[in-house]
């Protein structure tokens, strides 16, 4: 037995590519550009940030797996 020692979640290991992919995409937060995918009524999972800030990859809020609401 190994273990897997890496930053990516399980969900994104372990998922089934047989599957349909979930609709993703780019929206603005506080200023930040980044990828989502809806979950439920109004609320988005933080896919991937793009931005050349790193102070915006310490942000917990915005960590990927995050849920938020998706701003309208």
């Amino acid at each position: 037995m190994s273990t897997l020692w890496t930053i990516v979640p399980a969900e994104w290991l372990f998922q089934d590519y047989a599957s349909e992919p979930a609709a993703r995409e780019e929206i603005e937060v506080g200023g930040v550009r980044m990828v989502v995918t809806p979950v439920g009524r109004g609320q988005v999972r933080v896919e991937r940030l793009i931005s050349a800030n790193p102070q915006h990859y310490l942000r917990p809020e915005w960590q990927p797996g995050a849920i938020i609401r998706y701003p309208h």
